[in-house]
C-alpha cells in the first residue's frame, strides 16, 4: 500500500468520500491516519470505546499483534471524525463504530483472526436474529470492503497509486516520521549516507532519540483532514 504524502491529497480523498456520504470510510481513514491503528483493530471499535465527554488526549491499548502496551494520542481530527459518524448514523453506545453506509446491512457473527490472534477481518451473516431470537448487532465493515472503497474513492479523486486498507496506517507513519523534529536527525538519510548495514546502527551510535514530549506535541497537532469535517 502507498501512503498519502501531502495534506492536499489527504483532503481531496476525504472530501471525495464525504461528498458521496461515505461517512464510515472517511471516518475510518481519518482515525487510522491520525493514530496508526491497524484496520483490523479499528473494526472492533464500538462507540463506547471513546470518551467523547472528557476527550482524553491519550489512551493506552494492548496491540493484538505484538501484545505490547502502546500510548495512542487522540487529536481533534479523531474526535471530530468519531462525532461525525455517530451523528450522521445515529449510533448508540453499544453499536460498532464502522458499519456499512449501504442500506443493505449484514450482522456480526465473529472476528476472523490470524494464527497470532490478530483481527484481520469480520465474519458476517444476513440473518438478523440468532437461533434464540436475539437480535444481532449490525456488523462492522470488512477489511476487503475498506480496500475496495479506498481504491474507488482515490480513483474518483484523481489520485494515482495503490491505496489499500493499510494506507491509513502508512500515511500516519509517513507524516510522523517526516516531521522535522528538533531533537533528532533523519535516521534513514543518515544511514544511507554513512552506508550502514542497518538503521539500528545509525540510531544507536549517531543520532539522538526523539523527546517523548515533542512526539506528543507533533502527534496532537497532526490533525490530518480536520478541515474537511
Amino acid at each position: 500500500a502507498d501512503a498519502f504524502t501531502s495534506r492536499e491529497d489527504v483532503n481531496e480523498f476525504v472530501s471525495e468520500m464525504l461528498s458521496k456520504k461515505a461517512w464510515t470510510m472517511a471516518g475510518l481513514f481519518i482515525l487510522g491516519a491520525n493514530t496508526g491503528f491497524r484496520c483490523g483493530d479499528m473494526l472492533a471499535f464500538k462507540v463506547s470505546d471513546f470518551d467523547l465527554i472528557n476527550k482524553p488526549e491519550s489512551i493506552n491499548i494492548i496491540e493484538q499483534k505484538t501484545g505490547k502496551v502502546r500510548v495512542v494520542y487522540l487529536n481533534n481530527a479523531v474526535y471530530k471524525a468519531i462525532e461525525m459518524i455517530i451523528n450522521k448514523k445515529n449510533l448508540r453506545d453499544d453499536d460498532y463504530l464502522f458499519t456499512s453506509d449501504s442500506p443493505r446491512k449484514s450482522y456480526f457473527l465473529d472476528y476472523k483472526r490470524n494464527e497470532d490472534g490478530e483481527i484481520v477481518d469480520i465474519i458476517t451473516t444476513n440473518e438478523r436474529y440468532d437461533s434464540y431470537g436475539n437480535e444481532r448487532k449490525i456488523a462492522p465493515v470488512t477489511v476487503d470492503s475498506v480496500a475496495r472503497a479506498f481504491k474507488k474513492h482515490t480513483k474518483n479523486a484523481g489520485i494515482t497509486g495503490h491505496y489499500s486498507s493499510h494506507c491509513a496506517r502508512k500515511t500516519f507513519s509517513y507524516f510522523i516520521s517526516s516531521h522535522e523534529y528538533k531533537s533528532v536527525k533523519n535516521i534513514t538519510a543518515a544511514s544511507m549516507a554513512l552506508n550502514h548495514s542497518s538503521e539500528s546502527i545509525t540510531e544507536k551510535y549517531y543520532t539522538k532519540g526523539v523527546d517523548p514530549k515533542e512526539l506528543k506535541d507533533v502527534w496532537l497537532n497532526l490533525n490530518l483532514a480536520a478541515e474537511c469535517l
